[in-house]
Parts: C-alpha cells; structure tokens; sequence
C-alpha cells in the first residue's frame, strides 16, 4: 500500500518562498533584542506586518502593537511619494471662431451733457401779411 505525500513540490516551494522573503525583510529590517512596534500610526495608506524573530513568517496586522514578543513590525506605504511635475507640453492649434452671440439688452441713458455755446444770429425773416383791422 502506498502513502499519500504530505505535501507537494508546489506547497513547499510557496512555503519556502515565504520563508525566503521572512528571512529577507528580517534582515533588511535589523533584529532586536526586545521588538518594539514602531511609532508610526496606523494609517489607510501604510501596510503593517509583524515579522516572526525565529522562522521569518510574516502577517498582516491593522497596528503594530498587535506584534508578539517574539516578533517584530515593519510598514511600508502603498501609494509612493508624489514624483516631480513633469515638463509643460507643446500649445495646441487654436480651435474655430465661436458662432456670433445675441445682441445684449440696450443699456440705460447717459446724463445729459453740458449746453453747447449760443449760436449766430440768423437773417431777418420776411414780412408777414397785415392782419385784420380791429374794432
């Protein structure tokens, strides 16, 4: 009778992959004596995890007080510092003339302006007809 394997090539390279990066961020992250959460808030923008000091396992935590002793936290952001604004683009063509708009409301009257000066005095009209003879 033959026995089942207790685990297969794929289980164990995933486990030793995840041993592998354990052992990676616990270097890049420095042992210490005494694991002491880091002093960063929590926040919707950074990823904790606790790092086990003996086998390197990791696990995703909200806080890093919620380490064990025998772990230690590390973080990381998930958006990246906001890079340099990048050069200004080439103008573009300018568009087509908009169409004529509606002739606007007539605005109120000005005030009335200063007399002009007294004119030249004009010819002497012609004689009128005599009027009727009075009573």
């Amino acid at each position: 009778m033959k026995y089942a394997r207790r685990g297969s090539t794929t289980t164990r390279a995933i486990g030793l992959l995840g041993l592998g990066m354990g052992v990676v961020l616990t270097a890049a992250t420095g042992s210490r004596a005494k694991p002491q959460p880091t002093p960063t808030p929590a926040a919707d923008d950074i990823i904790f995890a606790c790092v086990n000091d003996t086998n390197g396992k990791m696990r995703n935590v909200v806080d890093p007080s919620q380490c064990r002793e025998h772990e230690h936290s590390i973080e990381w952001n998930i958006v990246g510092a906001t890079g340099p604004s990048g050069a200004s683009g080439a103008s573009g063509a300018s568009g087509p003339a908009g169409p004529t708009g509606s002739t606007g409301a007539t605005g109120p009257s000005g005030p009335t302006g200063p007399s002009g000066p007294t004119g030249d005095t004009g010819p002497a009209g012609a004689t009128g007809p005599s009027g009727p003879t009075g009573p």
